[in-house]
């Protein structure tokens, strides 16, 4: 009964995603939605869509979160990452998507869709956490739809996040946009 009630509401403009901010990069090494964007005291849950053209072939599509100073949270094995077909990782940010195509190579890059919980709770309960579907290109591997998790290791950080940034995981964007939606706490 509560989902039905939910949902009714959402349908009726009681709650659901709400705009915050779309950021676009025609070159750049990183997009950043900071706390005067991202205000985790209104919004726990955050929906990202975005497409992703790296300027150089097989690059990854990463992210770190930032501290209340805005600083990435970039702390030895911090972030633990799965990508589909592969193991868990950890490392000093959390990845997306892998081998993406390039402007260089006449692909499209990737369109993905994150879904965010940005509440650390402790070493005990749930982390902040960014879960991903990915369409990917590379002529050189093979494309496709590709799902990924990843979250802040909470035996290794216990700071909670009030930011995001988004960057290849080397060299720059030849495009990058990224929309950013708060989920409104009555959906």
């Amino acid at each position: 009964m509560t989902q039905a009630r939910d949902l009714a509401n959402f349908v009726s403009g009681g709650g659901g995603l709400i705009h915050l901010a779309t950021t676009e990069a025609t070159s750049g090494a990183a997009i950043t939605f900071n706390s005067s964007v991202m205000n985790v005291t209104e919004y726990e849950r955050y929906v990202f869509y975005g497409n992703f053209l790296p300027d150089t072939d097989g690059q990854d599509l990463s992210f770190r979160f930032l501290d209340s100073s805005g600083t990435a949270i970039s702390t030895t094995n911090a972030y633990s990452t799965f990508l589909e077909g592969g193991s868990l990782t950890s490392r000093t940010f959390g990845q997306i998507c892998g081998n993406t195509g390039s402007v260089a190579d006449n692909e499209i890059g990737c369109i993905f869709q994150s879904f965010l919980d940005f509440k650390q709770r402790g070493v005990a309960d749930i982390c902040a956490s960014l879960t991903s579907i990915t369409f990917r290109t590379n002529s050189a591997t093979a494309g496709g739809v590709v799902q990924s998790g990843s979250f802040l290791a909470p035996s290794v950080v216990t700071t909670q996040p009030t930011g995001i940034t988004f960057f290849p995981a080397s060299g720059n964007f030849a495009r990058c946009k990224i929309g950013v939606f708060g989920v409104s706490s009555s959906a």
